[in-house]
């Protein structure tokens, strides 16, 4: 069986350990960040939502006051 270079042996199984320590880490940090994203687009949509539904509520406040308006010029075209 051939011996490895003196101190070599010793030096690899270092350097994998830390190499593996660090894809833990960064594996770790990759998961936090993906789950944050997920929330951050998951609030995107709720806000989202949202906003469509009060541009919605407008639209319907703009008709209805333009229907009032409408009304009431027939109702007193000579007063108004």
């Amino acid at each position: 069986m051939p011996t490895p270079p003196p101190g070599s042996g010793r030096m690899t199984l270092n350097v994998g350990l830390a190499a593996g320590a660090e894809d833990l880490k960064y594996q770790a940090k990759y998961k936090e960040l993906k789950r944050k994203v997920k929330e951050i687009e998951s609030d995107n949509d709720k806000l989202h939502f949202k906003v469509l539904q009060a541009k919605r509520s407008i639209q319907r406040m703009k008709l209805e006051r333009a229907s009032v308006s409408f009304d009431a010029l027939n109702f007193c075209p000579f007063l108004c």
